[in-house]
């Protein structure tokens, strides 16, 4: 706490809701970079962003530093700095929607074959969401 301090804890904590479940799996606030000439400048926002949706975000930064501003109720934020890095997705989102049964049909005799096959049933999955992620 005392290395981060309370705005960025919460700001951690409340990404999800600021963001919206599009940007929250890709995206992660990295550190706030506060002004070294005055203590009335407001601080930037250094984000780490996933390279496949970078320009997204870069698009709706604007809409991005409203929304962080009008959670703290002030003026926090006035620049987003994005660096680009790969982020690892839960392999578990997908099944947590149901969206891996959607796609591979599980009542197909394919994947009825495969759930014998634990091992293979993994690789499968492995797969199936290295294919997502592209």
């Amino acid at each position: 706490m005392k290395k981060r301090g309370f705005f960025e804890i919460e700001l951690l904590k409340s990404w999800r809701e600021i963001v919206g479940e599009e940007y929250y799996k890709l995206s992660k606030p990295n550190k706030i970079k506060k002004s070294q000439v005055s203590l009335k400048d407001t601080a930037t926002l250094q984000l780490k962003v996933d390279p496949t949706i970078a320009f997204a975000i870069e698009h709706d930064q604007t809409k991005i530093m409203s929304k962080i501003n009008g959670f703290f109720g002030y003026k926090a934020i006035n620049k987003i700095e994005i660096i680009q890095e790969r982020m690892e997705i839960d392999s578990l989102t997908l099944n947590d929607n149901n969206k891996l049964d959607e796609e591979v049909h599980i009542d197909s005799n394919r994947f009825k074959e495969l759930a014998d096959h634990p091992s293979l049933q993994t690789s499968f999955q492995k797969i199936l969401n290295k294919v997502k992620k592209s």
